[in-house]
C-alpha cells in the first residue's frame, strides 16, 4: 500500500535529542505496492498464487489477495529473522492489515510454523484469524523436534471478527515476561483484545531459533514445502506487514492504526521554508524586520529570528481564525517550536491580543514565553472592550526556560470545560507542564470574537500596528507553527515532539548539504542532486511525516528527477541512505 493522502503534521526531525517512533526498530515493511519487496531491508518475499488487489485506501494492486480456491496461496520470507523474533529475551511486535473473504474459513496471517503436515516439527510462532474469527498468537519451543517435547503457548481473542471490513492487527511478543505469563499481546482496531493464554501442559520459556520458512498465509516447512491441506491456507486480503524489534507502544499502535491522521485538525502550518505562507491553507504572514535564519535542523532560511533591537520584529496573520479560536465552547491547540536568544527578554509567541497599548481592548489569547522563562498561556472575554470589564484567565508555568535551546510548546484550549476550572494547557518537550491558574477578578466566560490581529511575535491591533514598546516584543527563534481545531492527545504531543522517521545526528556518516532539492516547493516533479560522487549502494525515499515510504528508488547517477504529481499538498522529505543507514534528508514542499 502507497498511501498518498494528505498529512498535515508536525515536520520530522533531525536531531540528537529526538528519538524515531514509528521506524524505530522497524526491521521489514512490506507495503505490498505492486510487489512483497521489503521496503526498508532486503528479505524479498517470494510469490506463489496470489493476486495484487486493491487496498484499504482504494488504492489498485496494492495489497494481496490470498485464496484456498485452487493451488495454494502464499508468500514465503525465507527462513529469516530469527535474529529477531528468538531467544531468550526476545521482544518484538506485527502490526498487519488484512480483510477477512470468506467467513466459513481462516487466515494464517504470519506463520514460522513447520509442523507435522510437513514431516518436521519446527514451529516458532504463528499469527492469524481462526474460522471462527478468534484472533490467535501462539508462540512454540519445539526444539525437541518431537511433539512430545513440544512447548506452546495459544493467545486468543475473546472478540471475534466477523466481518469482511479490513482491519488492524498488532501482536506484541514480551519474551522477558516469566514462563507462563502473558508475553502476547494483541490490538485490533487500535483497542487491547481481551484474551486467554492456554497451553499444551507446558509453558514456552524461549523461542527458538529453528529453520521454518516465515510464511504469509500459509505456514511453510525449512525448504519452504506447505505444511498442511488448501483448506489450512488463508481466504481473504492481507496488506503492510511491519516487524519491529521492539515492544509498540500505545502511541505508535495509534499513528499505524490512523496512519497519521491522529493529528487531522490542522488549519494553518507555518513551516517558514523560506517565506510566511501558510503550507496547508490561505492565511500568509505578512512579516516585519524579521530575518530567516537557519532552523533546529541546521537548514538555511527555514525558521525567523525576531529582536526587539530596532523595529519591531512581527509576522502579521490578519484578523483569522475567530471561527475556530472564539466562540463559546470553542476546542483548539497550538504547537510552536522556540529558541531564546536573550534571557533577560522575552517571547510574545502567538499574541491575538490588542490592548491598551495600541489605544484599544481587543483581547482575545496570548501564548509565550515571559522574560524569567515562564511559560505563559493567557485567554481572555474582552468583549466588553474596556479593561475595566476585562474578564482573564492567566495560566503560567511552574518551569521556567533559562536556556538558549530550541524547545517544543504546545497550548491547548478546551472552552467546553466550565469558567473557573483549568481551560488551557502547556506541554513543553513533550512533558505536560504543572501550571498555575490566575484571574484578574472574573474568569474570562469565553473568548470573543474580536478584531484584533494575529501576532506571531508581538500584539498587534486591529489594524495589524504593533501593541507595546519594544520591551514589549520577542527576542529569539520560532518556526513551525501548527494551528489545529481540536485538543491535541497526549499521543499527539508526542508525534509532534518526536516524529516519526527521525534520525539521530548520530548516524548522520555524510553531511545534509549532499542532497539539493528543487524546485521545493514541487508540483510534478522534484530534482534531487547529489553533492557527492560516492553514490554506490545508496537509495533515495520519498517519505510523509508519518515515517511512511511512499517511493523507494536505487541512486544510479548524481542526480534524480523524481515524479511528486501524485502525492498529495503537503510536507514530505527526501531521505538518502547508503546501505541501512541514513546519511542525508531534506523537507520539501507538494504544492
Amino acid at each position: 500500500m502507497n498511501k498518498t493522502i494528505p498529512f498535515f503534521i508536525a515536520l520530522l526531525m533531525l536531531t540528537g535529542q529526538v528519538q524515531a517512533q514509528i521506524s524505530n526498530g522497524l526491521v521489514a515493511y512490506y507495503p505490498f505496492s505492486g510487489n512483497a519487496n521489503d521496503a526498508v531491508g532486503t528479505i524479498h518475499g517470494t510469490t506463489n498464487h496470489v493476486t495484487l488487489t486493491t487496498d484499504r485506501l482504494g488504492n489498485s494492486n496494492a495489497a494481496y489477495a490470498f485464496t484456498t480456491s485452487g493451488n495454494p496461496s502464499f508468500i514465503d520470507l525465507g527462513n529469516s529473522f530469527n535474529t529477531t523474533t528468538s531467544g531468550n529475551a526476545a521482544t518484538f511486535s506485527f502490526s498487519i492489515w488484512f480483510k477477512r473473504s470468506d467467513l466459513s474459513k481462516g487466515m494464517q496471517l504470519l506463520h514460522k510454523h513447520g509442523n507435522n503436515w510437513c514431516g518436521e516439527l519446527t514451529a516458532q510462532f504463528a499469527i492469524g484469524v481462526e474460522s471462527n474469527g478468534k484472533i490467535y498468537s501462539n508462540y512454540y519451543n519445539a526444539s525437541t523436534g518431537t511433539v512430545a517435547g513440544l512447548k506452546a503457548n495459544y493467545e486468543k481473542s475473546i472478540a471475534l471478527v466477523t466481518d469482511t471490513a479490513w482491519h488492524h492487527l498488532v501482536v506484541t511478543y514480551d519474551g522477558t515476561q516469566a514462563a507462563g505469563q502473558k508475553r502476547a499481546t494483541l490490538y485490533l482496531d487500535n483497542a487491547p483484545l481481551a484474551s486467554t493464554l492456554t497451553n499444551n501442559g507446558t509453558d514456552v520459556d524461549s523461542i527458538p531459533a529453528l529453520g521454518s520458512h516465515l510464511g504469509i498465509g500459509y505456514s511453510l516447512s525449512s525448504t519452504g514445502a506447505l505444511c498442511g491441506s488448501n483448506s489450512y491456507g488463508t481466504n481473504g486480503s492481507i496488506d503492510d506487514i511491519r516487524l519491529y524489534n521492539r515492544l509498540l507502544t500505545n502511541c505508535d499502535i495509534k499513528d499505524l492504526y490512523v496512519e497519521g491522521d491522529s493529528l487531522e485538525g490542522v488549519v494553518a502550518h507555518y513551516p517558514f521554508s523560506g517565506n510566511a505562507n501558510d503550507a496547508v491553507g490561505t492565511i500568509h504572514g505578512n512579516s516585519s524586520n524579521v530575518t530567516l535564519v537557519a532552523d533546529r535542523f541546521n537548514t538555511p532560511n527555514s525558521a525567523y529570528e525576531f529582536t526587539t533591537n530596532g523595529s519591531p520584529s512581527f509576522i502579521d496573520l490578519g484578523n483569522n481564525f475567530n471561527d475556530i479560536t472564539s466562540h463559546l465552547g470553542a476546542t483548539f491547540s497550538v504547537s510552536i517550536w522556540f529558541k531564546r536568544s536573550n534571557l533577560s527578554r522575552g517571547i510574545q509567541l502567538f499574541h491575538k491580543h490588542g490592548n491598551a497599548w495600541c489605544g484599544e481592548v481587543s483581547h482575545q489569547f496570548a501564548i509565550g514565553v515571559k522574560s524569567n522563562g515562564q511559560i505563559y498561556g493567557n485567554y481572555y472575554d474582552a468583549s466588553a472592550g474596556t479593561a475595566a470589564a476585562l474578564n482573564a484567565n492567566y495560566e503560567n508555568s511552574d518551569t521556567t526556560i533559562l536556556d538558549t535551546a530550541w524547545h517544543h510548546l504546545v497550548v491547548t484550549y478546551n472552552g467546553v470545560v466550565p469558567v473557573g476550572q483549568k481551560r488551557m494547557h502547556l506541554y513543553l518537550d513533550n512533558l505536560l507542564l504543572a501550571s498555575t491558574t490566575t484571574n484578574n477578578g472574573s474568569d474570562a466566560f469565553a473568548i470573543a470574537p474580536l478584531t484584533s490581529h494575529l501576532g506571531i511575535g508581538a500584539s498587534l491591533n486591529s489594524n495589524g500596528s504593533f501593541c507595546g514598546n519594544s520591551n514589549y516584543g520577542s527576542d529569539g527563534l520560532i518556526d513551525d507553527i501548527h494551528i489545529y481545531n481540536r485538543l491535541l492527545s497526549d499521543c499527539d504531543v508526542n508525534d509532534l515532539y518526536t516524529p516519526n522517521t527521525t534520525t539521530s545526528t548520530t548516524s548522520i556518516t555524510r553531511p545534509i548539504e549532499e542532497l539539493v532539492l528543487y524546485p521545493n516547493p514541487a508540483q510534478d516533479w522534484l530534482t534531487v542532486t547529489l553533492t557527492t560522487k560516492d553514490y554506490q549502494n545508496t537509495q533515495l525515499q520519498i517519505i510523509n511525516t508519518t515515517g511512511q515510504i511512499l517511493q523507494h528508488q536505487t541512486v544510479s547517477a548524481p542526480k534524480v528527477s523524481i515524479p511528486t504529481k501524485q502525492l498529495a499538498k503537503g510536507v514530505y522529505f527526501v531521505r538518502l541512505l547508503n546501505d541501512t543507514k541514513v546519511v542525508g534528508i531534506q523537507k520539501f514542499i507538494k504544492n
